[in-house]
């Protein structure tokens, strides 16, 4: 038992030695890109709003920004996303606790709005967290969800 302690305070240094500034916990609106964003968003991103909750051994970062498609594809490329044209990769592991999948909670958290025309991309954690991307063409709106549990 003692051990276990050990490697759970072990983790949790190794994890705040590689963290360098970061955003508050809650909702920050900003203008433009910030460094402390990091490689989240492209740096041409324009009115981004990032929320950040964390609790116990889990976090969810979600931010909503403004950014030219030609942009936005670049930086996907740039971070080899296999981004898929209107239609959302959807297994049992996008679920979450009230039973929607990441996508609808990660619109319903912002607007609430559902894009027609969009591009998406997800990565799974072995955790089952994982990063989703939603790029709503029409609006030039991106959606990001980087998420541990």
């Amino acid at each position: 038992m003692k051990m276990k302690y050990i490697l759970m305070l072990m983790t949790a240094v190794v994890v705040c030695a590689g963290c360098g500034p970061s955003m508050p916990e809650g909702v920050t609106h900003l203008d433009k890109y910030d460094e402390r964003l990091g490689d989240r968003v492209p740096v041409d991103a324009t009115n981004i709003t990032y929320k950040l909750w964390a609790g116990g051994l889990s976090m969810s970062e979600m931010l909503k920004c403004h950014v030219s498609k030609e942009s936005f594809t670049a930086f996907a490329k740039k971070n080899g996303w296999a981004l898929r044209s209107d239609t959302y990769s959807y297994n049992s592991r996008t679920k979450i606790d009230d039973g929607c999948d990441v996508i609808s909670w990660l619109l319903r958290e912002f607007d609430g709005t559902t894009p027609t025309n969009y591009l998406s991309y997800n990565y799974f954690y072995t955790n089952n967290g994982g990063i989703t991307v939603l790029y709503d063409v029409d609006r030039e709106i991106m959606y990001y969800s980087d998420s541990t549990n």
